[in-house]
């Protein structure tokens, strides 16, 4: 079988491309998309339904930063777009071969393991604080589902934009560089976390936190990547990941915008912050345990 990070080999590698892609995907497209949504929200006063411009603001910027990367991993780096996601082979002349290309299954299997997973951390964060979790008031049951499939959607495009760049994009240069995998992957998680310090707000402790939590989370992904020789299973346990958060409502961070179906009028530390952190170490441990030799088996 192939291995996925090889296909960083593939294509036109100077470092020069590398910094130039990163620059056009992630931040001028960021900045284009922000741009674009600003006008769109005054053109459409989008700003009177924080809710749906929040979701319209995720939708227009990751789409905008997923182009960018397809044309510069093109027309910069020479390769296929498919090669970030995985090693599977197809027919090109096929009209579908791009989506033929993309092992749905594996990532429906990583949305149902993942949703296990939100599932039982949010029960017993509810149950150590029952307090904290407030039914929204101004929560409209037929207005969310009006805007469930956009918010599935731009949820979809922006968790898979994270996997092609981070997982895929990044791990596979870091490869290039550092040939251990381990190294790489180690690296990419670390570049993956420092972007969410912002959720944490000004308190440095939360934010220490959080970046530890991001950062365990990207070493979940990389694992799985390695695991499954692609990026779909990471996909899907990210996607079920954001749009959990979305549907469930959010104090802070980009989804806090969007009207969840809790409130939560209350901050504790436990709950909020080191619970999440211990279960993600958790996982990461049990992964460890389980999977030992596959994971130290990378290449």
């Amino acid at each position: 079988m192939s291995n996925y990070l090889e296909n960083g080999k593939y294509g036109k590698n100077n470092l020069w491309r590398y910094i130039v892609t990163i620059i056009l995907s992630y931040l001028v497209g960021s900045a284009v998309g922000v741009g674009i949504s600003m006008i769109l929200d005054i053109i459409f006063e989008l700003n009177k339904q924080p809710g749906l411009s929040g979701i319209i603001n995720i939708l227009i910027i990751f789409s905008i930063q997923t182009i960018f990367l397809a044309l510069s991993i093109k027309f910069i780096h020479k390769k296929s777009f498919i090669s970030l996601i995985n090693t599977v082979k197809t027919n090109e002349n096929s009209k579908f071969s791009f989506l033929k290309k993309i092992r749905w299954k594996i990532f429906l299997k990583g949305c149902f393991i993942w949703l296990i997973y939100m599932i039982v951390l949010i029960g017993v964060s509810m149950a150590i604080s029952p307090d904290n979790y407030v039914f929204n008031p101004n929560y409209n049951i037929y207005a969310v589902f009006s805007i469930l499939p956009i918010l599935a959607i731009s949820l979809f495009i922006q968790s898979s934009f994270e996997e092609y760049f981070f997982r895929g994009y990044l791990n596979q240069g870091l490869k290039l560089i550092f040939k251990n995998p381990l190294v790489a992957i180690l690296i990419g998680s670390l570049l993956f976390a420092l972007p969410h310090f912002q959720n944490g707000g000004s308190d440095i402790v939360l934010i220490i936190l959080n970046v530890s939590g991001t950062f365990l989370m990207g070493l979940i992904f990389s694992i799985f990547t390695f695991l499954y020789n692609g990026l779909e299973f990471s996909m899907g346990i990210h996607f079920i990941n954001n749009l959990s958060i979305g549907i469930l409502g959010s104090s802070s961070g980009p989804f806090s915008a969007i009207p969840g179906i809790f409130k939560f009028v209350g901050y504790d530390f436990l709950t909020d912050v080191l619970l999440p952190v211990i279960a993600l170490t958790i996982f990461v441990v049990l992964l460890f345990i389980y999977k030992k030799e596959e994971i130290m088996n990378f290449r």
